[in-house]
């Protein structure tokens, strides 16, 4: 393939990825809607509102399935009457409501917050976008309090200060975040400097006016519960340890609050709620329920008492109700069935907030009023239900507006199919608000917020009629460009004398698409990335118009490239599939088991130990697709891992060459005494040894031996040799990434390679075909063909690549990996460096696979012909034209794009959050998985077997 083409498809793929965020998940922010101002008597004078990060809703209100008590006795004691009460007196009416919070994807602590207090769900893309600083402007409750105060993580809490004079923040360092100490300290600091906030008001009059002035905010974000369930899982002991710690001090926050305000506490609302929550792996960010499943208490002013159900038929109504339960009814083992449980949304705290302090809702929030939580008269309910739909309308019309003037030409606008409604609506519930009528007008008034946050949606997605085609027929374009490089439908095959139709039917082609389209845009005043994507498909077919006519069938459809292409889409569902059950991999590797035994070789020319290797190896990776995915840490299967890994190390050494193998040797068996010694050694000294490790491993493999082989002109050692020593250093870094059965499964990925290596070698040297092939002018070769048995080549790359993401318990998911891999190199939170090891872990086997097939590429002998067609051909002693590779590439581009399109049509916004988070992780990890396994080919190919 030429070069402009394949910058070209690069392009492509980065916009394809691109392409649905635009088209399912826009930014929601509009900017330029003024406040809506509310009249009401707030029920509460001040609110402190707790997170817990990452605390899952289960493990709060579950009683222990062994000592039948609640890791939160105090917490409970609140939401259940049936609870022995606190025994401490207090001023805050120790009653109120309980729910579940809602979350959706990224379950990240920044959306999550942003959620919380800003009433919006930022696009899916934001988290990329930073932890500590905002993309964008944005209001929020904070603004609306007289003054706040917030404690907690510096990646948290100062997202909220920017710009917000009335708000202090108190951070800890980021040093304070060590995944090594106590996950309690970071939590005991934040309930430290809340106190000694209270203190230092007794000597400070300006702070103590503050402190007792009306509508102020006090946020403590709790991060030990996040720490605590990454390193010991959510379902350990510890995590509900941390729980119990965390509702001690929240008792014991009141109590110092009541000394502080005596009678006015009474005035104070409280709110205990999480930002996420985690999976039973340990991770977060994507749409597991349980990551969007966080607990909601509310108590003191402004909170409704808990309700008594005593009808069973009613409890299964309020418990069971699909709806009202957002698809997870109550577990029995809460054992709050006779309790009255109020789900909400997570942008609904927001007006939750609101209401409490009588403040205007947030200009950009689509929260809905969680009226079921909240102890107001009806008066006041209503006008804030009335001030909720009126936020709500004024950003659509702002939408609305911007979306009309962006057109050119006003006709070609498509207005929301409900606009006179929504007018007509508003207009009634001021009516009913005249009238006193405030149970209807509240009604009313959240009928109209399910209405505008339709035509909200409705503009946010305005765009996606157009680009969705769009999209769909540049991938349609660019895969049928890919196929007709591997049938061999070269852009030149064409006789002369058809040369200049085609030319001037593709110039005719383009202007009559290009034009109109170009047009459209203009008139609807499209962004310029719209240009892009209409770009794609307008290049793609110009580009196979060109190549008419074309032998649609190949000939007789028996060629090697409709072979090749005919086994790939075979292959396709299959891997489809996996990426929705990981027990397929299983299937698909006991199958591939029997491939050696089956072969028509002698043991001469295939060992019998080279069979077996491979068939134990697959029977291997089978057992590792069968593996739970939420194993977690497993100290046994780790050092298992490394006992075989140094006994592979010092066998190989000892057979091949001791001398030759000496750096490998050196980096298993240091990996795996730092790995030993962990709980022993210091962190700095285990974090260098770490980090020396895995530098020198790439520093070795990709720069200094290349360039020794280059630049020097140094022998370079046989490609076996070089290939053994990767696999043994990359397995020693391996090990330091590993929290389970990672250096087992490396052991059998690398056995496969090795043995996929041996079988090629030895199908090679048996078969008398060699692969034809034309040379041009000077000897330069311009064309290869594949042989029919190259689609096996294929396929067992493709199933070795996709286990060596699939195999070590990854699902298709961009959150399933588990960070406590990393703790071997760092021990505070650092997101993008533990986001660089994680990668690191993958590449390692994608990187041996590539090389090996590199490998596999070289060893194939051609046999071409000159230009004008010699009689006799000459075996090329050269292996490996630049024409195959391309060939290869286009292979496994075609089938990455064909799955990438399939994933495409599969990315929703509706439904659940979990099925929304896995079509996008499909998507994108299918395009990644593509173009790494071309890239680390050319790799391989350029570098680590230069």
């Amino acid at each position: 393939m030429r070069t402009s083409v394949v910058l070209l498809g690069l392009a492509f793929h980065i916009a394809f990825i691109y392409s649905i965020f635009d088209i399912y998940f826009t930014s929601p922010l509009v900017h330029g809607v003024p406040p809506v101002p509310v009249q009401i008597n707030p029920p509460a004078q001040r609110l402190v509102f707790i997170v817990g990060d990452a605390c899952r809703a289960d493990k709060l209100f579950e009683l222990d399935q062994v000592t039948h008590k609640s890791h939160t006795p105090f917490l409970r004691s609140i939401i259940d009457p049936k609870s022995p009460p606190p025994n401490f007196a207090t001023h805050v009416h120790l009653r109120g409501s309980w729910g579940i919070s809602h979350t959706r994807v990224p379950t990240e602590s920044r959306p999550g917050h942003v959620a919380m207090f800003s009433g919006f769900y930022e696009d899916v893309a934001a988290v990329t976008k930073g932890w500590k600083a905002n993309p964008c402007e944005f209001d929020s409750v904070f603004n609306r309090s007289t003054h706040s105060w917030g404690f907690g993580s510096p990646d948290v809490v100062p997202m909220f200060t920017h710009g917000v004079p009335q708000m202090r923040d108190f951070c800890y360092t980021p040093e304070f975040e060590n995944w090594h100490e106590n996950a309690w300290l970071t939590d005991e600091w934040v309930f430290q400097r809340m106190e000694e906030l209270f203190q230092n008001a007794t000597r400070d009059p300006v702070l103590n006016e503050n402190l007792h002035k009306p509508g102020i905010i006090f946020f403590l974000h709790l991060l030990g519960l996040d720490t605590t369930g990454h390193v010991k899982r959510p379902n350990s002991p510890e995590y509900g340890e941390h729980l119990h710690y965390v509702d001690g001090q929240i008792q014991l926050l009141i109590a110092m609050m009541d000394r502080f305000y005596g009678e006015a506490n009474a005035q104070t609302a409280y709110i205990f709620t999480g930002d996420h929550g985690m999976s039973n792996k340990g991770a977060h960010g994507d749409g597991d329920p349980d990551c969007t499943r966080t607990p909601l208490i509310l108590w003191g002013a402004g909170a409704r008492d808990p309700r008594l159900i005593a009808d069973p038929e009613q409890q299964r109504r309020v418990h069971e109700d699909l709806v009202a339960t957002h698809g997870w009814p109550t577990p029995d083992r809460f054992e709050l069935r006779h309790t009255d449980r109020q789900d909400i949304n997570q942008a609904d705290m927001s007006l939750l907030i609101s209401a409490l302090l009588g403040h205007s809702p947030p200009v950009n929030s689509v929260g809905v009023l969680p009226r079921a939580h909240l102890d107001m008269p009806p008066a006041d309910r209503a006008r804030m239900a009335h001030a909720n739909a009126q936020a709500v309308v004024a950003q659509y019309r702002h939408k609305a507006a911007q979306r009309l003037g962006a057109h050119r030409v006003a006709r070609l606008f498509r207005p929301f199919p409900e606009e006179a409604a929504l007018g007509q609506a508003m207009s009634h519930i001021g009516r009913l608000l005249a009238e006193g009528q405030h149970e209807q007008a509240e009604e009313a008034s959240l009928q109209v917020v399910a209405m505008a946050l339709r035509g909200l949606s409705y503009m946010q997605t305005y765009d996606r009629l157009v680009l969705f085609p769009v999209i769909a027929l540049a991938s349609l374009g660019w895969v049928l460009l890919l196929l007709s490089h591997v049938m061999g439908w070269p852009a030149g095959a064409t006789a002369a004398t058809e040369a200049e139709p085609l030319a001037r039917r593709s110039l005719v082609f383009a202007a009559l698409t290009a034009v109109p389209a170009a047009g459209y845009l203009v008139a609807t005043g499209a962004p310029l990335i719209h240009y892009a994507y209409v770009a794609f498909p307008v290049l793609f077919w110009t580009m196979l118009v060109q190549r008419f006519p074309i032998r649609l069938l190949g000939g007789s459809g028996r060629e090697p490239g409709a072979l090749l292409s005919v086994g790939v889409l075979l292959l396709l569902p299959v891997l489809v599939l996996a990426y929705h059950h990981r027990e397929l991999f299983a299937l698909l590797f006991l199958a591939l088991s029997l491939w050696p035994l089956l072969l028509p070789l002698d043991r001469r020319a295939l060992p019998l130990r080279t069979r077996l290797l491979w068939t134990g190896s697959c029977l291997a990776l089978a057992g590792c697709a069968l593996a739970p995915i939420d194993l977690g840490e497993r100290p046994l299967l780790r050092r298992a891992g490394a006992v075989l890994m140094v006994v592979v190390a010092l066998a190989t050494a000892w057979r091949r060459s001791l001398r030759a193998h000496a750096l490998d040797v050196a980096t298993v068996l240091l990996a795996a005494a730092n790995m030993a010694c962990a709980p022993l050694l210091p962190a700095l000294v285990m974090h260098s040894i770490s980090w020396l490790l895995l530098g020198s491993v790439w520093l070795r493999f990709f720069l200094v031996q290349p360039l020794r082989t280059r630049l020097w002109h140094a022998a370079s050692p046989p490609r076996e040799r070089r290939l053994l020593s990767m696999g043994l250093s990359f397995g020693g870094v391996l090990l330091l990434l590993g929290v389970n059965f990672e250096g087992l499964f490396y052991l059998a990925f690398m056995g496969a390679c090795f043995a996929w290596l041996r079988v090629e070698q030895a199908l090679e040297a048996a078969s008398p075909i060699t692969r034809p092939a034309t040379a041009g002018p000077g000897g330069r070769w311009v064309a290869a063909r594949l042989l029919p048995r190259d689609l096996w080549s294929a396929l067992v790359f493709l199933c070795l690549f996709h286990i060596s993401f699939f195999g070590t318990g990854n699902v298709a998911s961009l959150s399933s990996f588990d960070v406590t891999s990393t703790l071997r190199f760092v021990s505070v939170f650092a997101p993008f460096t533990m986001a660089v090891l994680l990668v690191t872990k993958l590449l390692l086997p994608f990187s041996l696979i590539a090389a090996v097939l590199c490998a596999v590429v070289r060893g194939w002998r051609f046999v071409y012909r000159e230009p004008r067609g010699a009689l006799l051909p000459t075996e090329c002693a050269r292996t490996g034209p630049a024409a195959t590779t391309g060939m290869l590439f286009a292979t496994v581009l075609l089938q990455g794009d064909l799955m990438a399109l399939g994933f495409f049509f599969m990315v929703r916004d509706t439904g659940s959050w979990l099925e929304i988070g896995l079509g996008i992780s499909h998507f994108v990890i299918a395009n990644c998985m593509a173009l790494a396994a071309v890239g680390l080919y050319f790799l391989a190919d350029r570098v680590l077997l230069a």
